[in-house]
Protein backbone atom coordinates (compact mmCIF):
# COMPACT_ATOMS: atom_id res chain seq x y z
CA UNK A 1 0.00 0.00 0.00
CA UNK A 2 1.36 3.40 -0.96
CA UNK A 3 0.86 5.56 2.16
CA UNK A 4 1.84 8.76 0.34
CA UNK A 5 -1.38 8.66 -1.65
CA UNK A 6 -3.44 9.15 1.50
CA UNK A 7 -1.42 12.19 2.59
CA UNK A 8 -1.76 14.29 -0.57
CA UNK A 9 -4.77 16.48 -1.25
CA UNK A 10 -5.14 16.48 -5.05
CA UNK A 11 -7.71 19.30 -5.02
CA UNK A 12 -6.09 22.64 -5.90
CA UNK A 13 -7.13 25.71 -3.86
CA UNK A 14 -9.93 27.91 -5.17
CA UNK A 15 -9.03 31.53 -5.91
CA UNK A 16 -11.82 34.10 -6.14
CA UNK A 17 -11.23 37.50 -7.75
CA UNK A 18 -13.51 40.46 -6.96
CA UNK A 19 -13.90 42.88 -9.88
CA UNK A 20 -14.07 45.71 -9.02
CA UNK A 21 -12.28 45.30 -5.69
CA UNK A 22 -15.49 45.76 -3.69
CA UNK A 23 -17.52 43.55 -1.40
CA UNK A 24 -20.88 45.27 -1.98
CA UNK A 25 -21.31 45.56 -5.77
CA UNK A 26 -19.06 43.23 -7.71
CA UNK A 27 -18.64 40.22 -9.94
CA UNK A 28 -16.75 37.32 -8.39
CA UNK A 29 -14.61 35.42 -10.88
CA UNK A 30 -13.36 31.87 -10.45
CA UNK A 31 -10.58 30.82 -12.80
CA UNK A 32 -11.10 34.10 -14.74
CA UNK A 33 -14.78 33.34 -15.41
CA UNK A 34 -17.71 35.19 -13.85
CA UNK A 35 -19.20 32.93 -11.19
CA UNK A 36 -21.31 35.16 -8.90
CA UNK A 37 -22.65 38.70 -8.68
CA UNK A 38 -23.05 40.70 -5.49
CA UNK A 39 -25.45 43.64 -5.39
CA UNK A 40 -26.28 46.01 -2.56
CA UNK A 41 -29.25 48.36 -2.36
CA UNK A 42 -28.56 52.11 -2.24
CA UNK A 43 -29.14 52.36 1.53
CA UNK A 44 -26.54 49.62 1.98
CA UNK A 45 -28.53 47.51 4.43
CA UNK A 46 -29.22 44.48 2.19
CA UNK A 47 -26.72 42.63 0.00
CA UNK A 48 -27.69 39.75 -2.30
CA UNK A 49 -25.56 37.03 -3.89
CA UNK A 50 -26.60 35.35 -7.17
CA UNK A 51 -24.93 33.11 -9.75
CA UNK A 52 -23.57 35.19 -12.62
CA UNK A 53 -26.20 35.46 -15.36
CA UNK A 54 -28.98 33.96 -13.21
CA UNK A 55 -31.76 35.48 -11.14
CA UNK A 56 -31.94 32.82 -8.41
CA UNK A 57 -31.03 34.24 -5.00
CA UNK A 58 -28.28 32.24 -3.25
CA UNK A 59 -27.81 34.36 -0.12
CA UNK A 60 -28.95 37.61 1.47
CA UNK A 61 -27.07 39.60 4.11
CA UNK A 62 -28.99 42.19 6.13
CA UNK A 63 -27.05 44.77 8.12
CA UNK A 64 -28.98 46.25 11.02
CA UNK A 65 -28.38 49.24 13.26
CA UNK A 66 -29.63 47.85 16.58
CA UNK A 67 -30.13 44.09 16.14
CA UNK A 68 -27.38 41.69 14.99
CA UNK A 69 -26.64 41.44 11.25
CA UNK A 70 -28.19 38.35 9.62
CA UNK A 71 -27.54 36.09 6.65
CA UNK A 72 -30.09 33.82 4.98
CA UNK A 73 -29.86 31.11 2.34
CA UNK A 74 -33.21 30.47 0.59
CA UNK A 75 -32.39 26.80 -0.08
CA UNK A 76 -31.02 26.04 3.40
CA UNK A 77 -32.90 25.98 6.71
CA UNK A 78 -36.09 27.16 4.93
CA UNK A 79 -34.42 30.53 4.31
CA UNK A 80 -34.51 31.47 8.00
CA UNK A 81 -32.24 34.28 9.15
CA UNK A 82 -29.03 33.34 10.94
CA UNK A 83 -26.88 35.75 12.90
CA UNK A 84 -23.87 36.66 10.78
CA UNK A 85 -21.57 36.11 13.77
CA UNK A 86 -22.74 32.47 13.99
CA UNK A 87 -21.92 31.84 10.32
CA UNK A 88 -18.75 33.94 9.84
CA UNK A 89 -16.26 34.09 12.68
CA UNK A 90 -13.54 36.72 12.73
CA UNK A 91 -9.97 35.42 12.90
CA UNK A 92 -6.45 36.72 12.44
CA UNK A 93 -4.75 35.49 9.26
CA UNK A 94 -1.06 34.48 9.19
CA UNK A 95 -0.12 37.88 7.68
CA UNK A 96 -1.84 39.77 10.53
CA UNK A 97 -4.95 40.81 8.59
CA UNK A 98 -8.44 39.85 9.72
CA UNK A 99 -10.61 37.34 7.90
CA UNK A 100 -13.88 35.48 8.31
CA UNK A 101 -13.79 31.78 7.41
CA UNK A 102 -17.21 30.24 6.76
CA UNK A 103 -18.25 27.37 9.03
Amino acid sequence: MDSELTLVDPTPPVFLDFSPDSMINTTICRNSRAAYTISTELQGSTTELRRAGASELLARICRKEVLPDTVSFPNINNGKDLRRSKWLRRCTLPDGRYGSPAD
